[in-house]
């Protein structure tokens, strides 16, 4: 007690020296305490998915001998078609990407968000079933159907105020006719936070056999243990 109260009195007289060092451990107890959180969220606990430790993000990329080397570079829709159909070690490949949409409607004022477009089957690979209503069916995936779309809590929640009748409400995004077909559950994340809402991928002819758009990514599951 007696080296305690010697060094808050030396503290007292030297208040420079005290705010540098206060300032010193807030900053280090602050960067540690960030870094922890980062690496628990990232390394220590699981993906809020089925089966996390068989999912994979799988990309291509440009050898130094073509002139760009890129070592990480989004695949075209060909590639993911050529996976999808021969590889032997993938369960199932389903594309997805992500874009910005203005939702609007009768009642309610224009509202930029962002919409996950995701291929048949992402919901069923990640293990996750709507809250409300349902997710896509395949043949919903296909040109020329009416749009529809899955909304994420978050936005059922604040913009639509938890309506349980919004299944079969018909929203516009960037003014096309959009049916509501679900909701998912408040902790559901795909791929961050930031998505609204969720609608079908879907590719059409030119985009389907077109190997220079690389302008998606992909998520894949193995059919064994990772």
């Amino acid at each position: 007690m007696n080296d305690l109260r010697y060094a808050i009195r030396q503290l007292a007289t030297r208040p420079g020296f005290t705010a540098a060092a206060v300032l010193t451990l807030a900053l280090g107890i602050g960067a540690t305490t960030a870094m922890y959180s980062v690496v628990r969220g990232v390394l220590l606990e699981p993906l809020p998915y089925e089966r996390p430790e068989q999912l994979v993000a799988l990309w291509t990329r440009y050898l130094p001998q073509s002139g760009q080397d890129i070592p990480q570079f989004p695949l075209s829709p060909p590639e993911m078609i050529d996976y999808r159909e021969q590889s032997r070690l993938m369960q199932d490949v389903v594309p997805y990407g992500m874009l910005q949409r203005t939702l609007s409607g009768a009642d309610q004022a224009p509202e930029r968000v962002r919409v996950g477009f995701l291929g048949a089957g992402m919901f069923e690979l990640l293990g996750v079933r709507a809250a409300v209503g349902r997710t896509f069916a395949p043949e919903e995936e296909a040109p020329g159907v009416a749009p529809v779309a899955v909304l994420s809590h978050r936005l059922w929640q604040g913009r639509f105020g938890g309506d349980t009748a919004i299944v079969g409400r018909t929203l516009l995004l960037n003014g096309e006719a959009t049916t509501v077909i679900g909701v998912m559950p408040s902790d559901f994340v795909f791929p961050d936070a930031s998505v609204a809402l969720w609608a079908p991928f879907g590719l059409n002819e030119a985009t389907a056999t077109n190997r220079f758009a690389h302008y998606l990514s992909w998520r894949w599951a193995d059919s064994g243990p990772a």
